[in-house]
């Protein structure tokens, strides 16, 4: 259980953090006021952690919706392929929380408005009027343009394949105790370039198991600048 005094501990644990209490215990504060937030407005803090499942671009019955967390913005639409790169044909609607909701219905034969592998993008206006686009921030999938100026650029695609992905293998048993290992598969070759998840699998995994750790935590194989677009 979380309570209001937690924050001691770390001080007790390590003196040289004695002339930061101060500030150790409004970051705790700041902490368990957010905690408390999540808890009545998500439904917990699992079911927050399951926000990929609402956020972004995803198609439902009748129509695709997206949907971003834009509190300082005006405006937020989608646009991309699928409408001649038009950005502010299809705008969203903000509720009170900041959340922006974008509702693209299904053409009249049916078929979704975005076609599968769409390159998308979101066109922002903030409040200062200033106009911005960007990568959606819950993009499921995204791609390299190789003959980008600025190499490598990224694009954000809408991933919605007529055949779904499905596990082959069965999900390993959860382990009795958690030692994580946090892995950057992009990184993780001692050759100058980026790895791929293969070269990962082949010969970063096994050293993880006869290390002992139970958990391992990977990251995109992609450069560092983009790590936080996915």
């Amino acid at each position: 259980m979380d309570r209001p005094d937690t924050w001691k501990y770390a001080v007790d644990d390590d003196p040289y953090l004695e002339p930061h209490s101060e500030h150790l215990e409004y970051r705790w504060k700041q902490y368990l006021s957010i905690k408390e937030q999540i808890n009545k407005n998500e439904g917990g803090l699992l079911k927050f952690a399951d926000s990929y499942k609402t956020n972004g671009l995803f198609k439902v019955p009748g129509s695709i919706v997206y949907k971003e967390w834009a509190p300082g913005a005006t405006q937020l639409c989608i646009y991309g392929d699928f409408n001649g790169w038009v950005k502010h044909e299809f705008a969203g609607q903000k509720d009170h929380f900041g959340f922006w909701v974008v509702k693209l219905p299904d053409s009249r034969d049916g078929k979704p408005l975005i076609p599968h592998a769409s390159k998308v993008k979101v066109h922002l206006t903030l409040a200062d009027g200033t106009e911005a686009d960007r990568i959606p921030v819950w993009s499921r999938r995204a791609i390299q343009d190789p003959n980008s100026p600025v190499y490598p650029t990224l694009e954000s695609v809408f991933w919605n394949p007529p055949t779904k992905f499905k596990f082959e293998n069965p999900k390993p048993p959860r382990p009795r105790h958690l030692r994580i290992y946090e892995a950057h598969v992009g990184m993780s070759s001692e050759s100058c370039k980026v790895a791929t998840f293969r070269e990962f699998a082949d010969e970063v995994l096994p050293r993880i198991k006869r290390q002992n750790y139970t958990v391992s935590e990977r990251y995109p194989a992609g450069t560092p600048e983009y790590y936080f677009l996915h």
